[in-house]
């Protein structure tokens, strides 16, 4: 099991539209939706690095046999 690069990537692309979407929301002075908007980007990197987390210790339990 290497280093997945494009786990780096889709995190990095999940912050980029976020970010992009929160300045958008807070120009048009929309500061609540911009903030929901921010929350639900962290909960999706969450999930992504949750998924990558639950493949490493599939994989740490069959090199191990547990």
């Amino acid at each position: 099991m290497g280093f997945d690069l494009d786990l780096v990537f889709r995190v990095a692309a999940i912050g980029i539209v976020v970010a992009f979407i929160d300045v958008v929301l807070t120009k048009a002075r929309r500061d609540e939706f911009a903030q929901v908007i921010t929350l639900v980007g962290i909960a999706a990197v969450f999930l992504v690095v949750a998924q990558f987390l639950a493949h490493f210790f599939q994989a740490v339990r069959s090199i191990f046999h547990l």
